[in-house]
């Protein structure tokens, strides 16, 4: 079961987020803040425990509750699932939701403005781009864990 998706750009804020299935009330600035940081300082601690020292594309970690996929691109996108902790490796899927999602719905899209990708206003414009939020959805959808549990 996939739980959320969270878009972080390279300095840490959220600027797309979906969630489904949740069952409790959370305050969500405290949320995406808590999640970039653990995802910050989990990049960190594989650095520098990394016999190789290189930075990862993809990591995940398992709680009894909840595994978090982490995709991070060239740029310092960080693209985010967090899914049922049996849900096995979404390396690919996350790599396809940026090259064939983000890509080509939201970079190459003549029409979406982008402003400066690193304010609010990127937020914003990500918000009211519906062809990548619909394909997205689309997308995931379609993934047989989608609605396992």
């Amino acid at each position: 079961m996939i739980f959320s998706f969270m878009l972080f750009n390279r300095y840490g804020s959220c600027v797309f987020f979906e969630e489904w299935n949740r069952t409790r009330k959370v305050n969500m600035v405290e949320m995406k803040t808590n999640m970039y940081g653990l995802v910050f300082e989990m990049k960190r601690f594989i650095i520098k425990t990394s016999p190789t020292g290189k930075t990862p594309e993809y990591f995940a970690y398992t709680t009894n509750v909840y595994k978090m996929h982490c995709f991070e691109t060239a740029s310092g996108k960080r693209f985010i699932l967090v899914t049922d902790p049996s849900v096995g490796d979404l390396k690919e899927e996350l790599r396809k939701i940026y090259s064939t999602i983000f890509v080509e719905y939201v970079i190459k899209n003549p029409l979406f403005k982008i402003r400066n990708s690193e304010t609010s206003a990127f937020e914003e414009s990500l918000k009211e781009c519906e062809l990548f939020t619909s394909e997205l959805h689309k997308y995931l959808q379609s993934l047989p864990c989608w609605s396992s549990a």
